[in-house]
């Protein structure tokens, strides 16, 4: 079996506030997507932050599973957006989104997102597109607020 290698693709490193970060023309040359976002919290706090594939906010579905230590927490619902964390002032966290097969016109799309918080514990989404369309976009926005400067997002493609 082959060892996967990660392309990287593109990397943006904000020097202002943005509420919207869009990685476009996505090359449909490889087997996964990898998108890490790496989150500075000195002043602000947003309400949560989403996941938008192709501009389409439509057709997700997400299992969602929390811990902290001391609680755990677990859920599904059928929305139209993949959040990946509520935000809060004077933290530090990140995300790692893997997108599978996402360039695949026969299948759903499948998304596995995890997010480390710093002292405030991890999580992780089981999510499903449910639509064929190859992904050639993919934005992180929030509905409110800003991703703060020194915020950093990568996407990588992965080869297998």
């Amino acid at each position: 079996m082959a060892t996967p290698t990660y392309v990287a693709l593109a990397t943006t490193t904000l020097s202002g506030t943005d509420a919207e970060i869009v990685f476009s023309s996505i090359p449909a040359t490889y087997r996964d997507l990898v998108l890490v976002a790496n989150f500075s919290r000195d002043n602000v706090s947003v309400s949560h932050d989403y996941i938008k594939l192709n501009t389409s906010t439509a057709d997700f579905t997400n299992v969602q599973l929390f811990g902290n230590g001391s609680a755990a927490y677990s859920a599904t619902e059928s929305v139209n957006r993949v959040s990946t964390y509520t935000v809060t002032t004077g933290r530090i966290y990140n995300v790692i989104l893997t997108i599978m097969d996402y360039s695949a016109t026969d299948k759903h799309k499948t998304i596995l997102s995890r997010y480390n918080k710093d002292n405030a514990g991890v999580g992780v989404f089981a999510v499903r597109w449910a639509q064929t369309t190859a992904v050639n976009s993919v934005s992180f926005y929030v509905t409110s607020g800003n991703f703060e400067v020194g915020s950093t997002f990568s996407l990588y493609g992965i080869e297998a």
